[in-house]
């Protein structure tokens, strides 16, 4: 016996027809993802002595983005709109240099620790070269965002792994002065 689609409930119809069009490449993507703002970091000086004496201090540690201070999350969102360029732990991200939905970051958090007047974000960065990275950031009056540093580092299952990581010398190869 042949069923037809005409006979099916409204709602498989409308699954049917969204599966197609999503198959077919029909526009159902979102848009692209700009790049964030550019960032300008230090260099040069002596990152190992820099990355411990600011890691040195007490942070509350941070596992969802919205528990981050407003202009950390601005350095991670995207250029004149409203999308993070980054996600949550455990949240689909580009792992890899394939492309397969340009509405994904490439970054996804691992940790971050806010300070009294710093913060710091770990996170995964996707790409040809999969890497885990650690940016720091002093936090200025009126909502102000100074770039420290942005190195290799982890990735760190913890506070206590990552600050080990870093008095081992394995968080002091600085990655590129720009980040977007």
């Amino acid at each position: 016996m042949q069923t037809r689609a005409s006979n099916w409930p409204e709602s498989s119809r409308l699954r049917l027809l969204l599966a197609v069009i999503v198959l077919a490449g029909g526009g159902c993507e979102a848009q692209p993802l700009r790049e964030a703002p550019r960032l300008e970091f230090q260099q040069g000086g002596d990152p190992k002595a820099e990355i411990e004496a600011f890691m040195h201090d007490d942070f509350a540690i941070v596992k969802n983005l919205r528990g981050l201070p407003k202009p950390v999350l601005r350095a991670f969102t995207e250029d004149g709109g409203s999308r993070l360029v980054i996600v949550n732990p455990s949240k689909e991200f580009l792992e890899t240099d394939v492309v397969y939905d340009s509405s994904l970051p490439n970054k996804r958090l691992i940790f971050a620790g806010i300070g009294k007047n710093k913060c710091f974000v770990h996170y995964e960065q996707g790409g040809i070269a999969r890497f885990a990275a650690i940016a720091l950031f002093r936090l200025e009056p009126n909502e102000g965002l100074e770039p420290v540093r942005r190195t290799y580092c982890g990735p760190a299952a913890n506070l206590q792994d990552l600050r080990s990581q870093i008095a081992k010398g394995l968080c002091s190869t600085s990655l590129m002065r720009e980040m977007r």
